[in-house]
């Protein structure tokens, strides 16, 4: 019997070892206010625009290498050397206000929410993607350095739109009224533009329109600018 308890004994303290030694678990981080994120390290976060302010972050080892630095009103989370010895990283956060989201690497940002934003800077810089479903806004600045993704819907007044390298901008589902896109290298684009729509592109890059927008398209390359059929 006594044998027994020892063992069962051992066996907790080597799981609590295990859990203190390779960081698991969820925890809330307290943080000053902020109105834009910048996701530097593999995993997936989930925003929702919302209050009070609120970030979570889960990882199946190393959370405490996961920093979390509010600089300038952004959220930066990032790890000094050890994105690659971090797995199964998932961060939920709820911001009242959201102004700038930026992906570096190859990381995931999907809003679970509408948000909703007078001016809304994107940016995806890797292979990393930004997906929001339901976007309300007046002025939108997209960027993709790399062989990123952005999946965008909603509506828009004014949004500019640049693409170096091969990544895609997914955006048919996203009403605009003026747009001006920039493509350099194999980067493509579909939008929904009803007003004015000023395209250029270098290389073999391919914008796909859709709606009857007054066009001024001009292409150095193989690449091309055409009306998408629904």
């Amino acid at each position: 019997m006594k044998s027994n308890m020892l063992r069962s004994l051992f066996a907790i303290t080597l799981v609590s070892a295990t859990l203190i030694t390779f960081g698991q678990g969820k925890e809330e981080r307290d943080l000053s206010s902020f109105t834009g994120i910048s996701l530097g390290i593999s995993g997936d976060l989930y925003l929702t625009q919302g209050s009070p302010q609120k970030v979570v972050i889960q990882a199946e080892n190393n959370l405490d290498k996961i920093e979390t630095v509010v600089r300038d009103g952004v959220l930066q989370i990032k790890t000094d050397n050890w994105s690659s010895k971090i797995k199964g990283v998932k961060i939920w956060i709820t911001m009242p206000e959201v102004e700038a989201l930026t992906v570096s690497g190859s990381g995931n940002l999907l809003a679970e929410t509408s948000i909703d934003a007078d001016e809304l800077e994107l940016k995806v810089s890797g292979s990393g993607k930004i997906e929001i479903p339901a976007l309300e806004g007046d002025e939108i600045e997209a960027a993709i350095s790399g062989s990123g993704d952005m999946i965008l819907a909603g509506t828009a007044d004014e949004m500019e739109i640049r693409v170096s390298g091969s990544g895609s901008v997914f955006a048919e589902g996203l009403k605009v009224n003026e747009c001006g896109i920039k493509i350099s290298g194999s980067g493509s684009c579909r939008i929904d533009v009803t007003g004015e729509l000023d395209a250029s592109i270098s290389g073999s890059g391919r914008v796909t329109y859709y709606g009857n927008p007054q066009v001024d398209a001009r292409v150095s390359g193989s690449g091309n600018v055409k009306k998408g059929d629904r």
